[in-house]
């Protein structure tokens, strides 16, 4: 009987053997299943937070460039207004060509117009000086218009509102 119990002895040893092995593995596998289970929701989790900043930076940099044509664009009327403004300054006081000058004027007007028109920002920001400059320009161009139906021989013109309108255009546009 003694070697009864021994031969079955052996396949006990390896069946606790085989169930020892299977445990271990077993807990292997868990933790290792766990561990690529965690590590796949902290990428997704990285993931999103990489879409989420790479939209914050997308944005910011439309805003920015948003800005900076605003910018650029104030800088283009500011620069054009002060050119008319000297203009403007010279043709009052009787220095220079005064065709020359009247020219220019009437070029520069509707060149400001349009440039602050095609901007919705500036537009809105300054659409009563806009429309008032278009005004008294429109006014100016209709007395000329007059005069030359009239075929009048003298005429003046005062370009004050002109003035008042463009100082304040620039103004808004500097702060």
């Amino acid at each position: 009987m003694i070697k009864l119990s021994q031969n079955l002895e052996i396949p006990r040893i390896v069946l606790d053997l085989i169930l020892i092995l299977m445990g271990l593995y077993y807990l292997f596998f868990q933790n290792y299943f766990s561990e690529k289970g965690k590590n796949l929701a902290t990428k997704e989790d990285i993931s999103e937070i990489t879409k989420k900043i790479e939209s914050i930076k997308y944005n910011n940099s439309v805003k920015f460039e948003m800005e900076k044509i605003i910018i650029d664009r104030k800088i283009e009327v500011s620069t054009l207004v002060t050119s008319l403004k000297e203009v403007l300054f010279k043709r009052n006081n009787h220095m220079g060509n005064e065709k020359e000058q009247m020219d220019y004027i009437f070029k520069k007007i509707p060149e400001i117009l349009i440039l602050l028109n095609s901007n919705v920002k500036l537009k809105e920001e300054l659409e009563t000086d806009i429309l008032s400059l278009q005004n008294n320009y429109n006014e100016i161009v209709n007395y000329i218009n007059q005069l030359r139906v009239t075929n009048s021989l003298t005429y003046t013109i005062k370009f004050d509102n002109i003035l008042a309108n463009l100082d304040s255009i620039q103004k808004k546009l500097l702060d």
